[in-house]
């Protein structure tokens, strides 16, 4: 139990600098480059969601298992929740309206914790899990 709580912490935090990043690069391409917010989305959820791999594998799960197979489960999920960010931001941000910062956060809050579980007991479990 208590590796299971450092494990929410550290991804916690790493989710936190994550999206710090990902804030911070949507609002360069859109309010400083004048980019289309979709596209803006994109793009920095994509080289985010890179550095989220490295991340959840050496500091959250502390796991050496950066083999293929792990590699290719890991990607599976990040095109899920690729796809399902981009789609929800789309539904927040053209359809209802939400300014695409508050967009970017709902969509932080709505999928964090599932992407975590998915994570922990599917990418990165391990015989300890």
């Amino acid at each position: 139990m208590r590796k299971t709580v450092y494990q929410i912490m550290r991804y916690g935090l790493t989710t936190l600098v994550s999206y710090v990043f990902l804030f911070g690069l949507m609002f360069t391409m859109v309010d400083i480059l004048k980019q289309n917010e979709q596209l803006a989305y994109i793009f920095s959820l994509t080289i985010t969601y890179i550095g989220v791999y490295f991340a959840s594998a050496i500091f959250v799960f502390k796991t050496k298992a950066r083999n293929k197979k792990t590699i290719r489960k890991f990607i599976g999920i990040i095109i899920f929740f690729w796809i399902l960010n981009i789609l929800f931001f789309y539904v927040l941000e053209e359809l209802l309206k939400v300014h695409y910062l508050l967009a970017v956060f709902l969509n932080l809050i709505t999928l964090g914790i599932f992407r975590f579980l998915i994570n922990r007991y599917y990418v990165f479990r391990t015989n300890d899990t």
